[in-house]
């Protein structure tokens, strides 16, 4: 299947379904969670779903996933990367996937969404790291300690002086 900047495809063979299926691969409609919309340690161009999520295969099927980045130049550092549903809040690295100038296959057992990506240091300093910026702008998740909002004051304002100050009359 072909949308946009990306390139997606599947091979299921013989043996890897005990039953029929419907399956989809296209864009990604539900909304992803605000750690992956602003993570910082993973550059991902395009992003594809292979529906439904977390079908698993009898024997592994192949997918494979192209991004159409405009490069004249062969990137070393890039990644088949994977998010189980549209509810995970961390891409992770698909294992034994090759990947070679905005293209990637790999073997794997469930579907899921998957994206064509490199891996930088975070808003925190850690390589592939977890960390994002929140809607304060705030590097939060990952290994900072802290969590979405932290710095939102009790009348919703970013770094605001919450009630202090104000008197019931």
């Amino acid at each position: 299947v072909q949308s946009g900047t990306v390139n997606a495809g599947v091979n299921i063979p013989g043996g890897a379904l005990s039953s029929s299926e419907i399956i989809a691969i296209g864009e990604v409609t539900e909304e992803l969670p605000e750690a992956v919309n602003n993570a910082t340690g993973f550059v991902v161009t395009e992003i594809v779903a292979f529906t439904p999520y977390n079908l698993n295969f009898a024997v592994p099927v192949e997918i494979s996933v192209s991004a159409f980045l405009g490069r004249s130049q062969e990137s070393n550092d890039e990644y088949l990367c994977v998010l189980d549903n549209s509810e995970d809040t961390s891409w992770e690295i698909v294992e034994g996937a090759s990947c070679s100038n905005g293209s990637c296959t790999a073997q794997i057992t469930s579907f899921g969404i998957y994206a064509v990506c490199n891996l930088v240091e975070d808003c925190n300093g850690v390589l592939g790291g977890s960390a994002y910026n929140d809607v304060c702008s705030n590097c939060v998740g990952g290994n900072t300690n802290l969590v979405s909002g932290y710095a939102i004051d009790d009348c919703g304002l970013c770094g605001g002086p919450g009630m202090s100050g104000w008197y019931l009359d």
